[in-house]
Protein backbone atom coordinates (compact mmCIF):
# COMPACT_ATOMS: atom_id res chain seq x y z
CA UNK A 1 0.00 0.00 0.00
CA UNK A 2 1.27 3.47 -0.91
CA UNK A 3 0.37 6.92 0.44
CA UNK A 4 1.26 10.15 -1.41
CA UNK A 5 0.91 13.69 0.00
CA UNK A 6 2.04 16.96 -1.67
CA UNK A 7 1.65 20.55 -0.49
CA UNK A 8 2.66 24.06 -1.54
CA UNK A 9 3.61 26.95 0.74
CA UNK A 10 4.93 30.46 0.23
CA UNK A 11 7.57 32.49 2.09
CA UNK A 12 8.19 35.97 0.70
CA UNK A 13 8.65 35.24 -3.01
CA UNK A 14 9.83 31.64 -2.59
CA UNK A 15 7.48 28.81 -3.49
CA UNK A 16 8.16 25.74 -1.37
CA UNK A 17 6.91 22.40 -2.64
CA UNK A 18 7.04 19.39 -0.39
CA UNK A 19 5.86 15.86 -1.03
CA UNK A 20 6.23 12.54 0.68
CA UNK A 21 5.30 9.00 -0.11
CA UNK A 22 5.24 5.98 2.13
CA UNK A 23 5.05 2.41 0.99
CA UNK A 24 4.50 -0.58 3.25
CA UNK A 25 6.16 -3.92 2.76
CA UNK A 26 9.47 -5.54 3.51
CA UNK A 27 12.81 -4.87 1.80
CA UNK A 28 12.64 -5.62 -1.92
CA UNK A 29 8.85 -5.24 -1.89
CA UNK A 30 8.63 -1.52 -1.15
CA UNK A 31 10.55 -0.09 -4.10
CA UNK A 32 9.21 3.36 -4.83
CA UNK A 33 9.96 6.49 -6.79
CA UNK A 34 8.88 10.08 -6.04
CA UNK A 35 8.78 12.87 -8.60
CA UNK A 36 8.06 16.37 -7.25
CA UNK A 37 7.41 19.33 -9.54
CA UNK A 38 6.61 23.01 -9.11
CA UNK A 39 4.41 24.09 -11.99
CA UNK A 40 3.24 27.55 -13.05
CA UNK A 41 -0.13 28.13 -14.68
CA UNK A 42 0.26 29.54 -18.18
CA UNK A 43 -2.21 30.30 -20.97
CA UNK A 44 -1.28 26.99 -22.64
CA UNK A 45 -1.50 24.86 -19.46
CA UNK A 46 0.91 24.00 -16.64
CA UNK A 47 4.64 24.63 -17.12
CA UNK A 48 7.19 22.79 -14.96
CA UNK A 49 9.68 25.29 -13.49
CA UNK A 50 11.43 23.01 -10.96
CA UNK A 51 11.63 19.20 -10.74
CA UNK A 52 13.12 16.45 -8.56
CA UNK A 53 13.15 12.70 -9.26
CA UNK A 54 14.27 10.32 -6.50
CA UNK A 55 14.74 7.36 -8.81
CA UNK A 56 13.69 3.97 -7.41
CA UNK A 57 14.69 3.46 -3.79
CA UNK A 58 14.08 0.59 -1.38
CA UNK A 59 12.80 2.73 1.48
CA UNK A 60 9.57 2.82 3.46
CA UNK A 61 9.39 6.64 3.26
CA UNK A 62 10.59 9.14 0.63
CA UNK A 63 10.31 12.92 1.11
CA UNK A 64 11.60 15.91 -0.84
CA UNK A 65 11.30 19.69 -0.62
CA UNK A 66 12.13 21.88 -3.61
CA UNK A 67 12.17 25.68 -3.88
CA UNK A 68 11.47 28.15 -6.67
CA UNK A 69 11.78 31.95 -6.59
CA UNK A 70 8.80 33.75 -8.10
CA UNK A 71 10.14 35.91 -10.92
CA UNK A 72 8.54 38.77 -12.80
CA UNK A 73 5.68 41.01 -11.82
CA UNK A 74 2.01 40.21 -11.55
CA UNK A 75 -0.07 37.49 -9.99
CA UNK A 76 0.78 33.86 -10.68
CA UNK A 77 -0.62 30.49 -9.72
CA UNK A 78 1.78 27.69 -8.84
CA UNK A 79 1.12 24.13 -7.83
CA UNK A 80 2.99 21.17 -6.45
CA UNK A 81 2.59 18.05 -8.51
CA UNK A 82 3.79 14.84 -6.88
CA UNK A 83 3.76 11.56 -8.75
CA UNK A 84 4.47 8.36 -6.88
CA UNK A 85 5.43 5.06 -8.43
CA UNK A 86 5.52 1.77 -6.54
CA UNK A 87 6.46 -1.73 -7.53
CA UNK A 88 6.01 -5.14 -5.96
CA UNK A 89 9.31 -6.30 -7.34
CA UNK A 90 7.82 -7.23 -10.74
CA UNK A 91 5.06 -4.85 -11.83
CA UNK A 92 5.01 -1.07 -11.69
CA UNK A 93 1.79 0.59 -10.62
CA UNK A 94 0.37 3.45 -12.67
CA UNK A 95 1.53 6.91 -11.53
CA UNK A 96 -0.74 8.60 -9.02
CA UNK A 97 -0.65 12.41 -9.46
CA UNK A 98 -1.84 14.74 -6.76
CA UNK A 99 -1.35 18.45 -6.22
CA UNK A 100 -2.09 21.65 -4.35
CA UNK A 101 -2.03 25.26 -5.62
CA UNK A 102 -1.07 28.70 -4.36
CA UNK A 103 -1.70 32.05 -6.07
CA UNK A 104 0.81 34.81 -5.31
CA UNK A 105 1.72 38.33 -6.39
CA UNK A 106 5.41 38.70 -7.18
Amino acid sequence: RSTLFPYTTLFRSIIRANAFQSCTGGPGWRLQRLVVEIQRSRWFGWQTVQRYDSGYVDEAFVERTILYKCLGTGTFTYRTLATGYTTNGVHQAAPVPSGSTVTIKC
